[in-house]
């Protein structure tokens, strides 16, 4: 296929529907994967591409960061008391699905793409809190407007909601391949060498505790080493817990490596690498045997992973309640480590993680082909979207619900500068709006009192208690 061709061909169908303006919506400040993919994304179409691509972030926030050196994509700051997008044009706009209340007042025909990369249960209730879960994902689901990371985040979302996702329409992790190799033998012939790649966060520590649960427990006679590559928030728990078990595995903790030094390090130092994420395709770039783990956010028992050949649908990470449903060949962490460091099996187990990567992370061409794909074929316009999501921008709502014996009696809520009491939650009793200094009261939708607000005018005041240093500012003038 040729990719380049299709692209451009989507990029024309896209401007046809009236479509010129794409815009990546991810603001954070923190260093996050979503981040990474989003601004390679918006690079690859500003310089291969005649749209206009804008990246919508923090000032100062990592995707902006990463496309500090690219004129092409245009930056716009994301403030969050902002009621307006600051584009006034439509747009094809991408974001999280979570961060749906995070959208702006915009052209009412700007269209939105949703892409769900969490892997874990997202607390839907807690975002959409007047109870619009249900409604909000089957609208995408209608609209096109649900893409996923991989096999786990559809399922997860299909999985813990009450709307069930098939499409398997995917942005997944791609990564160009590396120039260098690993060593085709083990690092030594008296040791283990293994390797846990990750953000010591608390969403990956529990796969890390199960490696060390079932490396110390494996048999041997060599001396078992694991290189803890990351750092996080939870980096005093892990250390805290690898103290039970000294006696069996020399732990080295690296902190973080930064990504130039990272090739080398694996290279030379780590035989198998154990993770969940971008991790594993870093490693298999580099012909090193990558293994998948299973993830949990409590402590859990299994002695099962998965070697990267062996996942499906982009899958590298996947939680342990979903280990049924996923139906792949699990090996036994004992048996991987039996392949390298008994069978000596280094250079056939890396070759297949290898070429795994070749033929699904490595191809950027195909990804944005997918990409624009989906941005062709969303039909979710801010029109549509604010039929299901009535306040827009969501994170200016909130509500107080009194209730008793679980019955809902009156229900307070606030947006935008409008008060509203609601009786057994839905009947309409009271409202109050301010506007143009006006504020109106309404009982049962009936205005009954209006009041104007006036002030009177201040004059300019000044403080002269520092009049020298005024006075130095006018003479520079």
């Amino acid at each position: 296929m040729d990719y380049k061709q299709e692209i451009q061909k989507l990029v024309k169908e896209i401007k046809e529907q009236g479509y010129e303006n794409i815009c990546f919506m991810h603001p954070a400040l923190a260093i996050g994967g979503a981040s990474l993919i989003e601004a390679k994304l918006a690079d690859y179409l500003a310089n291969n591409t005649d749209l206009n691509i804008y990246y919508y972030d923090y000032k100062d926030g990592y995707g902006e960061f990463l496309l500090k050196d690219n004129p092409k994509v245009k930056k716009i700051i994301y403030k969050d008391n902002d009621i307006t997008f600051p584009l006034k044009e439509k747009c094809i706009l991408l974001t999280n699905s979570t961060r749906c209340i995070l959208i702006k007042r915009m052209h009412p025909e700007s269209k939105i793409l949703f892409w769900h990369y969490e892997t874990a249960k997202c607390g839907w209730d807690s975002v959409l809190i007047d109870k619009e879960t249900n409604k909000f994902l089957k609208l995408c689901k209608k609209e096109n407007a649900m893409v996923f990371h991989d096999w786990s985040g559809r399922d997860s979302l299909s999985r813990f909601s009450k709307v069930s996702f098939s499409n398997k329409n995917y942005i997944h992790i791609a990564l160009s391949p590396k120039r260098k190799n690993c060593i085709s033998t083990n690092i030594s012939e008296n040791e283990i060498n293994i390797c846990f790649l990750s953000r010591l966060a608390p969403d990956k520590i529990q796969s890390l505790f199960y490696l060390i649960r079932n490396f110390a427990d494996y048999k041997t006679d060599k001396k078992k080493r694991l290189h803890i590559i990351g750092d996080g928030r939870s980096k005093s728990i892990v250390e805290n817990f690898c103290k039970n078990y000294e006696n069996e595995i020399e732990f080295i903790f690296t902190g973080t490596i930064n990504r130039e030094k990272l090739d080398d390090y694996l290279i030379n130092n780590v035989d198998i690498l154990f993770g969940v994420g971008t991790c594993i395709l870093e490693s298999a770039a580099l012909k090193i045997p990558s293994v998948m783990l299973l993830m949990n956010s409590k402590r859990f028992e299994d002695k099962d992973a998965i070697w990267l050949y062996d996942s499906k649908e982009y899958c590298v990470g996947l939680l342990k309640e979903e280990k049924r449903d996923f139906k792949v060949k699990y090996t036994s962490i004992a048996s991987i480590l039996d392949s390298i460091y008994i069978y000596n099996k280094k250079q056939n187990e890396g070759e297949k993680c290898y070429q795994y990567f070749i033929s699904n992370h490595s191809n950027y061409d195909a990804l944005i082909m997918n990409v624009l794909s989906y941005f062709k074929n969303t039909s979710l316009t801010i029109k549509k979207l604010n039929k299901c999501i009535k306040y827009i921008p969501y994170n200016h709502y909130s509500y107080k619900l009194w209730s008793f014996l679980g019955i809902p009696i009156i229900k307070k809520t606030e947006f935008m500068g409008k008060t509203k009491y609601f009786l057994f939650g839905f009947l309409e009793i009271f409202k109050k709006k301010l506007s143009n200094n006006k504020k109106k009261y309404y009982i049962c939708g009936i205005l009954f009192q209006k009041c104007f607000i006036r002030k009177g005018y201040n004059f300019p005041s000044s403080s002269f208690d520092n009049r020298e240093q005024y006075l130095k500012k006018e003479i520079k003038r």
